[in-house]
């Protein structure tokens, strides 16, 4: 029996509420970021649960990973890839795309203002089946069945520093608080080597809280990562760290809240402390996994691929957007803007607006044409 089922009523109301689109996550994936995940970043997603993947992916079920990088959301973005793949491979060779994939809760500034969507490719992030990450999305897509996946260390995590490469900072208690109430299950995943997708980048408090509140990004690094911002083409792009994804045996939340003092009232005490519980739970399989970590950048394998690829090219991630511009069908007018240096920026998000307001424009004269046909 396979483990993608078709989408019950309710499921598929969901899907059209929160963006998701399967033709585009298809076409993107399968074209332009399985290159990313295959080839620069020779990811391996692991299944240390003792069950098969099928069951795995039944759902509903939480994945709960620790998060990284100092930049864009790369070690999400791949394991979002490989479980799509593996999804894919479970249907069968007929099916072209998936109706029904891991969803993930990503910060909402990621999708309410759009500049951090990746080579400015618009609705990048609910397109590809991401969710505003808030207690009530949350809920909506477990009671619906869905696979999620959390980071719930948040921005902290993937904000923390170079110097706080793979200590998980504290857990959001949501996890926890509806872990516990829908009895859903919460695979513990290890992500391996993602702490250097941009080392040596730092996060300055006051820096970072100036970007959240006036330039409506998440953070922005101090370090290396100023590299970053030379022109669009290389904004957000990482070093090619060989990833590695352990999916750990299923918890039940439940179990961390006997460990918790029983007369701590209220109950959010309770859901603090058992997200603690369940920090230093990840910690420790982390800890583990890091002593049978790959080299970081594995370099000799890095050459091998790259002598027997055909995409020689797109090793370098300053030509990523095109690889994805393509795929997403967007004209090359925005591919251009991407490769001026020092403007870059500005530029492309400039014709990204423009763009989108033509798009805008068209479909109210279809609108209109439509409506003079009745």
């Amino acid at each position: 029996m396979s483990a993608v089922v078709d989408l019950s009523p309710d499921i598929k109301s969901d899907k059209s509420r929160f963006g998701y689109d399967p033709d585009f996550t298809s076409v993107v994936y399968d074209r332009a970021l399985s290159f990313v995940a295959e080839e620069y970043f020779r990811a391996e997603l692991i299944n240390k649960t003792g069950r098969p993947w099928k069951e795995v992916f039944r759902g509903p079920a939480i994945f709960s990973a620790n998060h990284s990088g100092m930049t864009l959301s790369w070690d999400n973005i791949i394991f979002d890839y490989l479980v799509y793949s593996e999804m894919k491979h479970l249907e069968g060779p007929r099916i072209s795309r998936l109706e029904r994939k891991l969803r993930r809760l990503v910060d909402p500034l990621l999708i309410s203002v759009g500049r951090a969507d990746p080579f400015f490719i618009s609705d990048w992030w609910t397109r590809t089946g991401c969710v505003p990450a808030s207690f009530d999305n949350f809920r909506t897509l477990l009671s619906s069945s869905e696979l999620v996946l959390v980071s719930p260390e948040g921005v902290a995590g993937i904000a923390k520093g170079f110097s706080k490469r793979y200590s998980l900072q504290p857990f959001s208690s949501s996890l926890v608080a509806l872990g516990n109430e829908l009895d859903v299950e919460v695979y513990p995943v290890s992500v391996i080597n993602a702490e250097y997708l941009r080392p040596f980048n730092y996060n300055v408090k006051i820096w970072s809280s100036f970007v959240r509140q006036h330039i409506k990004l998440s953070f922005m690094p101090v370090g290396l990562g100023a590299s970053q911002l030379i022109c669009g083409a290389t904004y957000l792009t990482p070093f090619p760290a060989k990833l590695r994804y352990v999916i750990h045996p299923p918890i039940r939340i439940s179990h961390y809240l006997t460990t918790v003092h029983q007369e701590l009232k209220p109950k959010i005490d309770q859901n603090r402390r058992a997200s603690e519980v369940l920090r230093r739970h990840q910690q420790g399989l982390l800890n583990e996994e890091r002593e049978q970590a790959p080299p970081i950048y594995s370099l000799g394998e890095l050459a091998q691929v790259f002598r027997s690829s055909r995409n020689k090219r797109f090793f370098d991630p300053f030509f990523w957007h095109e690889r994805f511009h393509r795929a997403a069908g967007v004209p090359k007018v925005l591919s251009l803007a991407c490769k001026f240096p020092i403007i870059g920026l500005p530029l492309a998000a400039w014709v990204r607006r423009r763009l989108e307001q033509g798009a805008g424009r068209s479909t109210i004269v279809q609108a209109k044409q439509s409506s003079t046909s009745l």
